[in-house]
């Protein structure tokens, strides 16, 4: 996991860590480690106090089970407090989202432990605008920054969607190439897919279009805080009406929706263009999908070839969130 650390040299690191430690602000769930001659100490925020260098690193996470066993510890010698403790939750920034409320001298230990300083319910998703239903507990509510892969995400935690099980298609993303490519993400959010391609793809330009107002709110922030405005260009709007006509080099279609989208897409698609698709399938169906595809591209009238396609998570029983790459013939 990424998180902002000092590095601290190593003969002065014994008394710097005992001082963050004090103070509150390192992070328990991240392991520190060693960089050259330097140690990497993962903490929530800069202290004004410390002069030494900042850098945004991945570090090893702390097994949730062990980091309970120590709160439970904690909570039972300072509160008396023998009630549950979560092992399990998801992180955005310092927001933490929970399956269930908790007692508030357990997010006050969390706070310590996690250097959290918010902690929600998590409900689930509601609307075409795929808005997330969440409880806010304690601490500070409000916008989040969650980095991943080196790209800072900026959002409202009561207002967008950000999906920890697709971690792994956010990071192909960034190692897929897009050279001089004009791309199109028609279900960009906050920029998921559109803000790796655009820092790491080198595209020339990336129409990235979606109907939640609010994601495109942040899309537009997001891309400053990259440094890729001048590559992605946000188009607030149903991507069947509002996106260019193109015809694009690629087009991401991160919805599970997607085939219900595709003859827009094909429609603005060129000889060669490549179709990124996210899409559910059956487990009856995991040996026909493929076929089925092309089939269906085939009945509008364009021919295409599956390039890849892979299980990206298994989203409930017998059901499975699938990534199809399509090429037109």
């Amino acid at each position: 996991m990424e998180s902002i650390s000092y590095l601290i040299p190593r003969r002065k690191a014994d008394e710097v860590i005992k001082y963050l430690m004090r103070s509150g602000r390192i992070r328990k769930d991240l392991k520190i480690k060693k960089v050259g001659e330097f140690i990497a100490v993962p903490v929530n925020g800069e202290d004004p106090a410390i002069e030494f260098n900042v850098a945004h690193l991945d570090f090893e996470e702390r097994r949730q089970e062990n980091i309970k066993e120590m709160m439970k510890d904690l909570l039972s010698k300072e509160y008396g407090y023998h009630g549950n403790v979560p092992d399990r939750w998801v992180r955005y920034g310092n927001a933490l989202f929970l399956n269930s409320p908790i007692e508030e001298c357990v997010f006050k230990v969390m706070k310590r432990f996690l250097g959290i300083e918010s902690v929600y319910v998590y409900h689930g998703i509601a609307g075409s605008e795929r808005i997330p239903v969440v409880e806010f507990l304690y601490g500070r509510r409000g916008e989040v920054i969650h980095i991943e892969n080196g790209i800072r995400f900026k959002f409202d935690p009561e207002k967008i969607m950000f999906s920890p099980g697709n971690t792994n298609e956010r990071t192909r993303m960034r190692y897929m190439t897009f050279e001089g490519e004009t791309v199109l993400d028609m279900f960009s959010g906050i920029g998921y897919f559109a803000l790796p391609v655009a820092k790491y793809g080198n595209p020339m330009r990336i129409f990235a279009c979606d109907i939640n107002p609010d994601a495109i709110h942040y899309l537009k922030e997001n891309a400053v805080i990259n440094g890729v405005e001048n590559i992605v260009v946000p188009i607030l709007g149903d991507s069947r009406l509002s996106c260019p006509k193109g015809p694009f080099d690629s087009i991401i279609m991160g919805n599970f929706k997607s085939l219900m989208f595709l003859p827009g897409a094909l429609e603005r698609s060129k000889k060669n263009t490549r179709i990124i698709l996210h899409h559910l399938v059956s487990q009856e169906d995991l040996g026909s999908y493929k076929y089925s595809i092309m089939s269906y591209t085939s009945s509008l009238g364009y021919l295409t070839a599956v390039e890849d396609s892979h299980i990206v998570k298994s989203y409930a029983p017998k059901m499975f969130h699938v990534s199809t790459t399509l090429r037109i013939l």
